[in-house]
């Protein structure tokens, strides 16, 4: 039994009068853990040092803890005497209100009158208490005085010591003795769920020694005190046995505690005696190697010293060779030796910054003791870099120079190499099977390289990429400014050899409105094929030189990626195309009123150039740079269109009022436009497709050369199977829708519609103006007299009337047109077509 109690499961006791106090009213005869700190080892030992007396007192104070135990016990029995359900509380408790232990059938919350009121005891405090406490402290003091002498451990090793055999034969006596009476405590108060008041427990517990607990509820107080003292007594013996077992078993262990105290006293005092001499000899070693510490560090500021003069001597060398190397540049620049200069002036600014890892540096100072020294911030040598910074700047202006030429030579070549009927043919085509403009020769390929390497060395390659881009800017403003007009030379000044000299803005607008069509024309085509000739092929010069940089340059990946920014030429190629445009739009602007009376082939031949050259910048660049170019080109169209529209009604006006009506000669050429005209529902002619293209005659100049040699005779239109009496205002008519339909056909969608409105116009315009002119006042039956012929005018509206139908077929094919409005035009021809008929009294053709 000794040997289960101080076992792990339950470990020793801290016996202190406090915690014997405490461990008298716990409920657990065994607690699960003690504190095993000094201070409850010292009260443990406190205790060995007290009489069998002192025991004793403690047992009394057991019996006030137990009276509390037993209360609550008592009230337990009673409250089982009378019926009532078990609570491990007393009554009113917060558990048996919680869990209704009562078992009240409750629907609500418990109220004031299901929990009966608790009557609190009255705190009857004496008047003098404090007298009283004072009184108390004054009875304890000397008590109290011995317990702090006797409680450190350190004051009672001497007193231990001697006291060692004699309370060791005690204690081994006790022992036998506490050891037989801890065989009779029960087996379950060691268990781990021991609870005093648990009613199972106590149970346990009166059953142990046949204790009669209705006793502790008899009404006569005598026998209930009694049965109190005898079941307190029981459990004070079980007590007392523990606690006499515990101290024992302590007491065991108190000789080496004490011996390691010892020990570590010693210890102290043997580290102290160490520390002291150290210090000792750390004063004696300073007092011995002082002076020779002494020496040594003067012998090593001397040798600093020395290095020190040494590395200024080196340094006035430095400058010295700096000097002269720099004089040695400038008679190798002297001689053009530019390459040979430039890797000397490099050798001399990298021996300035203290490079030693040139081996030119290395070759010219391999005898020097001291690595090169940094002497760039050296006011004396401000002017030597200053002079080779501007040798480098020299030599890589002369490198510039080279590249720049050498391209802008590649430049003009190619451009010289590409004929103009060529250009446009690729233009209008959109194939360019050869695309010569990507051909690269590889001597120029490599002189490139060349180049690019030198102006790197000399950190001069973004300046020589600059100067590139505004001469290549300026190459193409010249293409503009050579094909523009010149003043003309007097007879003098052509005598004299000089060239036409370039006009001012006012006289240049004024040279360009004298210029005739086919000069505008011609100067479009040529400013236009030369510059875009010149754009690709300096996106061919922007790939070559990101080529050259990303895959034949000796660089860093960091170095490679900033020469690929300063290589790409993107940016100012866009800003050429962009001032292209724009003085482009400019000149166009200056002649807008002449263009407007253009004839309708002539203009679209103005209008291609314009739209494939757009195009093509717009591929060159990806993107759409200004509007103005585009801008002026539609207020072009749009004021050709309105100024078409006012020169058709103005002529057919006049050629209605002057009419006679009579038969007309109808030419083969407009036989094939009526011809044209009635394919144009299904497909559009081949002929109208020729009006733009630029590198052959319009197909109304072939016209007239056909003219002169044959001419026509027929009088009639034949439109599909019918055939109608032309007259002069009808072939006007004719030639007038052609030209629409031509124009519609090669405009945009936005145009097209344009051209579609002045159709209906005209059409309505010749209907009403035709019946005008025989009549002021159309009734159901013309009545009036007249010379004109109205047969042959009805035949024209009949065929206007056919023509309608045709073209409600054609903007229903290409523009998704509705068809009331042809619908209604065709029937207005009717109508007057029969009136025309029935005044003659001549059947309608059928």
């Amino acid at each position: 039994m000794p040997d289960r109690l101080l076992g792990s499961e339950t470990p020793a006791l801290s016996l202190t009068p406090d915690s014997r106090t405490q461990l008298s009213r716990s409920p657990l005869l065994v607690p699960s853990h003690a504190s095993d700190d000094a201070s409850s080892l010292n009260d443990d030992l406190s205790v060995l040092s007290r009489n069998r007396d002192q025991i004793r007192d403690s047992m009394s104070m057991r019996r006030s803890s137990f009276d509390s135990t037993f209360n609550s016990f008592s009230t337990t029995m009673h409250t089982q005497k009378h019926g009532l359900d078990y609570s491990p509380l007393v009554d009113n408790s917060i558990y048996e209100i919680v869990m209704n232990t009562r078992f009240k059938r409750w629907l609500r919350h418990p109220t004031t009158e299901d929990i009966p009121p608790v009557v609190l005891s009255k705190n009857d405090i004496k008047d003098k208490w404090d007298k009283d406490i004072n009184q108390y402290r004054d009875d304890i003091k000397d008590e109290y005085r011995v317990y702090q002498s006797t409680n450190n451990i350190s004051k009672l090793n001497r007193m231990e010591q001697m006291r060692s055999i004699d309370h060791d034969k005690t204690a081994l006596g006790l022992q036998n003795t506490k050891a037989k009476a801890f065989e009779e405590i029960p087996e379950f108060y060691f268990d781990k769920e021991f609870k005093l008041d648990h009613p199972n427990f106590f149970r346990m517990l009166l059953r142990d020694f046949e204790f009669d607990a209705n006793q502790l509820l008899n009404d006569d107080d005598k026998v209930r005190n009694d049965s109190y003292e005898e079941l307190q007594g029981r459990l004070a013996f079980y007590l007392d046995t523990v606690e006499g077992l515990l101290v024992s078993e302590i007491s065991k262990s108190i000789q080496s505690f004490f011996d390691a105290l010892e020990d570590v006293d010693k210890i102290r005092e043997n580290a102290t005696e160490t520390i002291n001499e150290l210090d000792s000899a750390a004063e004696a070693l300073e007092r011995i190697n002082g002076d020779k510490i002494s020496k040594r560090i003067e012998m090593i500021k001397d040798l600093i010293r020395r290095k020190n003069v040494e590395k200024l001597q080196q340094g006035i060398l430095q400058v010295k060779l700096a000097k002269e190397k720099c004089e040695e540049c400038k008679e190798i620049y002297q001689e053009e030796k530019l390459q040979e200069c430039l890797k000397l002036v490099k050798a001399v600014e990298n021996l300035i910054n203290g490079d030693n890892d040139d081996p030119t540096v290395n070759d010219w100072t391999s005898q020097w003791p001291y690595k090169l020294t940094n002497i760039s911030s050296f006011s004396s040598l401000q002017g030597i870099i200053d002079m080779l910074n501007n040798l480098k700047v020299d030599i890589g202006g002369s490198y510039s120079l080279s590249l720049v030429t050498v391209l802008l030579e590649d430049l003009r070549t190619y451009s010289k190499s590409q004929s103009k009927n060529d250009t446009i043919i690729k233009l209008q085509s959109r194939k360019d099977k050869n695309k010569p403009h990507l051909k690269i020769d590889e001597t120029f390929r490599k002189q490139i390289k060349e180049n690019l390497i030198q102006l790197i060395d000399c950190d001069q390659l973004v300046p020589a990429v600059k100067l590139y881009e505004d001469k290549f800017i300026a190459e193409l403003k010249s293409v503009i400014k050579v094909n523009l007009p010149h003043e003309r030379q007097t007879p003098e000044e052509s005598k004299d050899g000089s060239k036409p000299t370039a006009a001012n803005g006012s006289r240049l607008s004024k040279l360009i409105q004298e210029q005739s069509s086919q000069e505008f024309q011609s100067m479009l085509v040529n400013i236009f094929t030369s510059e875009i000739e010149l754009l690709k092929r300096l996106t061919r010069h922007q790939k070559m030189l990101l080529d050259i940089s990303l895959s034949e340059l000796p660089t860093t990946a960091e170095q490679s990626d900033k020469m690929i920014i300063d290589l790409d030429i993107r940016k100012s190629v866009n800003e050429g195309i962009r001032i292209v445009q724009l003085r482009m739009g400019k000149i166009i602007s200056v002649r807008r009123d002449i263009t407007c009376t253009l004839r309708f082939d002539h203009f679209l031949q103005f209008y291609e150039i314009c739209m494939l050259f757009m195009r093509e910048c717009e591929s060159i660049s990806g993107e759409f740079l200004t509007k103005y170019l585009s801008d002026v080109l539609n207020l072009q169209i749009d004021t050709y269109l309105k100024s078409l529209q006012n020169l058709n009604i103005r002529v057919l006006k006049q050629k209605i009022d002057v009419e006679r009506w009579t038969p007309f000669i109808v030419e083969p050429e407009l036989q094939k436009d009526v011809n044209d005209i009635v394919s144009c529902i299904d497909i559009d002619p081949s002929n109208w497709t020729r009006f733009i293209e630029l590198n052959k005659p319009s197909p109304l100049d072939e016209t007239k050369d056909e003219k002169q040699s044959s001419t026509g005779h027929k009088k009639s239109v034949v439109l599909g199977d019918k055939t109608f009496v032309a007259s002069e205002a009808l072939i006007l008519a004719i030639k007038m829708i052609k030209t629409l339909l031509v124009l519609a056909s090669n405009f945009p969608s936005q145009y097209a519609r344009h051209c579609e409105r002045q159709l209906s116009d005209v059409l309505k315009f010749f209907n009403t103006k035709a019946i005008e002119s025989i009549s002021s006042s159309l009734t159901d039956r013309l009545s009036t007299k007249t010379d004109k012929n109205l047969n042959i005018m009805a035949e024209s509206l009949d065929c206007l009337a056919e023509i309608t139908l045709l073209l409600q077929g054609y903007f229903q094919r290409t523009l998704g047109s509705k068809t009331d409005k042809y619908e209604n035009i065709w029937k207005q021809l009717q109508q007057s077509s029969e009136k025309l008929f029935q005044t003659n009294n001549i059947p309608p053709p059928v």
